[in-house]
């Protein structure tokens, strides 16, 4: 089966002394089709309960029947969401909000 995975390493070394906080964002647009305005529609995602990574499936996609794509990080505390519109500002564009506040939703 040819399968591409794309792993991103995110090495972060502190060398002051003051406390500060730090975030990484991930964004993945799957498509999981062959054209972008007649699939999305049909991702469905998920969290796994057994590794707590976010699942995504194109049911309707006969091409790839049964393929599934999966975004995941190893840190504990973390929040996920299927929901583009509460990734993004509200407005569909490309813009991530600066701040989460309560993101996180079920996926679906």
């Amino acid at each position: 089966m040819d399968a591409s995975v794309k792993f991103t390493v995110l090495k972060v070394k502190k060398r002051i002394k003051p406390i500060t906080r730090l975030s990484a964002t991930g964004y993945a647009e799957w498509v999981l089709g062959d054209l972008r305005p007649k699939s999305t529609m049909h991702v469905i995602t998920e969290i796994d309960a057994n590794s707590g990574a976010l699942f995504a499936r194109n049911p309707y996609n006969t091409e790839f029947p049964g393929r599934t794509a999966f975004f995941d990080v190893d840190e504990a505390t973390r929040t996920l969401s299927g929901d583009r519109m509460e990734f993004l500002d509200g407005t569909a564009r490309s813009r991530v909000r600066p701040q989460w506040p309560g993101c996180g939703s079920p996926a679906g």
